[in-house]
């Protein structure tokens, strides 16, 4: 084969990034690198010849991304859109040819169609290369709707002239489809006329950081999906990730090969668009989940055998770590933070000489399934298995009980706390805590006490956060008086009207109420006395404030539901109104979170989301003080990174806290606290003037932190798992 026809197979496998991934493919056939520039230009116009246009398109961009300093760069855009017109010349000419439409409506149909092209070809290569290289399979009729209230998008229906009798792909409503019940991706046998994805994208478009799901388009036709470019409008469908086009004869089996090879994607509902392909298509579906069923099962038999056959000397052997202790953790990429714990975690036992592995979503729009995680275990053979929040038993799969499994416990979360999941804590199960709180909360629920190990600190991990020498360009993009890092940029008047939209149903009277506690709960903020900070603080105070006002008639599981989110909105009054005094006293703050941006009173401070790790290290390094406030305790992991940095940190003082920083460290010597928006503009203004007292306080408490580290953390573990590993105690 040569290379012209190789190049037209492989450019259908690649993906991310195109102009890069073309040059790695003729880097790949030794073409040497100062050849490499005129032999992408030989190869785009031997396509631009063989009517391959989208393939010559991106090979003209991949020699203008690779060598922007060639002088003919005008030249190479010009044939970049030479190429792109083709396509578009193409694609009219099948409407102009192969489609019968209303005269009338054949610009709007263009114009459509125009848009999509040129969507696809930028968006979606390997795609668009298939599109215009297939060949045309069926006659259609596109006609108009009566419907004139319909949208643009809804106008159209398209009839398949060469079914008998001839097919017509209407537009029935999915609207009612309800969101748990495709949680794990939706299959579409057939397109039809289009509507109903736009549908489901829409139904299913929610925002980081929750699952997003998957759409997946079974279409046989290379025609009917083309009538779609000409009636819809798919802006942002061609290149989203959770968007997936298998179209054509090729496409079909090529769905059913990844359906069958992969282990992180079981779809959980489908849309029979097209009855004659949903004849077929959904029973080879429901075939291949139940194999994936059955090898579920007896692949847990496999993993169960092999640790029930390791014997009590064995696993002394292993701990004793005459071999390397082989540890895996469990966590998702939809938390917001603990995925970066299990990280680090992770990183403190490789630093033992532990082989480690992780365990987590590799995209957002792809689900952890149960066969794919027990697989992982089996392939693996992990000594210890780590989770953080998720005791054994609240995960859907089922891991062996013979392996010794560690919880992290950082939060209160209803499914750790119910009577089923503390009564299955066996043998070979221990949680780890490193907050008083926890501690206290979980012997209070009744938690075996022998079960709970105590760490009485929370790691940082010290590769990452330390104190650098920072660049200049770094200087100038992070460099600020005040930094705040939080996602909690929503204001507490936004936070109270959604929560009066949502319990709208209560009635006129029911919402005067509630804003009359609103009222009540700003007001306390604005004195800075007296202000509840914890979730049972706000509903001893909603519950006095109900029988004051004569509100006798809301049930007590409303009460707490409400009083919960009033926990939230007075967590914003804590947060912000220091803020917002700092502002108008001219400190130049720095917040970084979502949203931030849209805050109507501390909006020109944002600066965008900051990445844990390297990134946030910087940000704390940059910053000459670094805020933190949170309503429930003040000993938080983002204190401890910060603190690590080498930053002056300033606290809020809370009156009822969970867990204090000054457990572990000194006020005034390693930290300050600070009591509210006019007590904290006075220690901003004078720390920021006095920089010799700042970094020494900082440097006392970088100091301190280093021994809280992962690695120290990882040890202790090891340590406690080491003395009896099928008998796990506290020690």
């Amino acid at each position: 084969m040569d290379l012209y026809n190789e190049f037209v197979q492989d450019f259908l496998k690649m993906s991310g990034n195109f102009p890069q991934a073309i040059m790695a493919w003729f880097v790949q056939k030794e073409v040497e690198p100062d050849q490499l520039g005129k032999e992408l230009v030989t190869m785009a116009n031997t396509l631009f010849r063989g009517e391959r246009f989208v393939e010559a398109y991106w090979v003209f961009k991949a020699c203008k991304t690779g060598f922007p300093e060639k002088p003919s760069i005008d030249l190479i855009d010009q044939l970049m859109a030479s190429a792109k017109e083709r396509c578009i010349a193409k694609a009219f000419q099948w409407l102009e040819s192969e489609v019968i439409c209303p005269p009338q409506e054949k610009p709007f149909l263009q114009k459509q169609l125009f848009m999509n092209i040129s969507e696809i070809v930028e968006k979606n290569p390997a795609l668009g290369a298939q599109l215009f290289n297939s060949p045309l399979d069926r006659r259609l009729e596109i006609e108009l709707l009566p419907d004139q209230h319909l949208s643009d998008n809804r106008r159209f229906l398209i009839i398949d002239l060469d079914s008998l009798p001839p097919r017509r792909f209407d537009y029935q409503s999915i609207d009612s489809v309800e969101y748990g019940k495709v949680e794990n991706g939706v299959c579409f046998y057939g397109l039809g006329g289009g509507a109903q994805v736009l549908s489901m994208f829409a139904i299913t478009q929610i925002a980081y950081p929750y699952p997003q799901i998957g759409l997946y388009i079974l279409e046989w036709s290379w025609s009917i999906f083309k009538a779609n470019m000409a009636i819809n409008t798919w802006n942002g469908l061609f290149d989203s990730e959770r968007l997936f086009w298998y179209v054509g004869k090729e496409g079909y089996e090529a769905f059913f090969s990844y359906l069958r090879n992969e282990k992180q994607f079981l779809p959980s509902f489908g849309l029979h668009i097209d009855l004659e392909m949903s004849a077929d298509a959904p029973a080879k579906v429901n075939a291949i989940v139940k194999e994936k069923e059955q090898e579920y099962f007896a692949l847990m038999k496999q993993v169960e055998n092999f640790y029930q056959n390791r014997s009590a000397d064995e696993w002394r052997e292993i701990f004793k770590r005459k071999k390397p202790l082989r540890v895996l953790g469990l966590t998702s990429i939809f938390t917001v933070y603990l995925q970066y714990c299990m990280r680090d975690w992770l990183e403190g036992f490789r630093s033992l000489g532990c082989e480690t592995m992780l365990l987590i979503e590799k995209k957002s729009n792809v689900r952890l399934t149960n066969l794919y995680s027990l697989d992982m275990i089996n392939r693996f053979e992990p000594d210890l298995i780590l989770g953080i929040c998720y005791n054994r038993s609240n995960f859907s799969f089922q891991i062996p009980q013979n392996i010794p499994f560690i919880n992290w416990q950082q939060d209160k979360l209803k499914h750790c706390r119910t009577p089923e999941t503390i009564n299955s804590i066996k043998e070979t199960d221990c949680i780890v805590t490193t907050y008083a709180y926890t501690l206290s909360w979980m012997l209070d629920e009744g938690y075996p006490k022998e079960k709970i190990y105590n760490s009485n600190y929370y790691p940082t991990n010290t590769n990452i956060y330390k104190p650098v020498r920072l660049s200049f360009g770094e200087l100038e993009k992070y460099r600020c008086d005040v930094s705040f890092v939080s996602n909690c940029s929503q204001t507490a008047e936004e936070s109270f009207k959604k929560l009066c939209e949502e319990y709208q149903h209560l009635g006129n009277r029911h919402l005067r109420f509630l804003s009359l506690f609103y009222e009540m709960i700003e007001e306390k903020f604005i004195s800075w006395k007296s202000y509840p900070t914890n979730t049972d603080e706000y509903e001893i105070l909603f519950k006095a404030f109900c029988e004051k006002e004569g509100i006798e008639d809301l049930p007590e599981k409303l009460i707490e539901e409400i009083s919960y989110k009033f926990h939230f909105i007075g967590d914003r009054f804590l947060r912000h109104m220091p803020l917002e005094t700092l502002s108008k006293n001219g400190v130049n703050l720095a917040l970084y979170g979502h949203g931030w941006e849209t805050n109507p009173r501390l909006g020109r401070f944002a600066r965008g989301i900051a990445r844990n790790g390297t990134e946030l290290n910087l940000i704390n390094n940059a910053s000459k003080i670094v805020y933190h406030a949170i309503s429930t305790s003040t000993f938080h992991p983002r204190f401890i990174d910060a603190a690590a940095s080498g930053s002056f940190i300033l606290v809020k003082h809370l009156e009822s806290d969970f867990d204090p920083v000054a457990r572990l460290f000194e006020n005034g010597a390693e930290f300050l606290y600070f009591d509210g928006p006019l007590d904290i503009t006075d220690k901003v203004t004078y720390y920021l003037n006095h920089e010799d007292e700042r970094s020494k306080i900082a440097a006392n408490i970088c100091q301190k932190v280093q021994s809280y580290s992962y690695s120290r953390f990882a040890k202790s573990i090891v340590e406690m798992i080491a003395t009896d590993p099928l008998n796990i105690k506290t020690v």
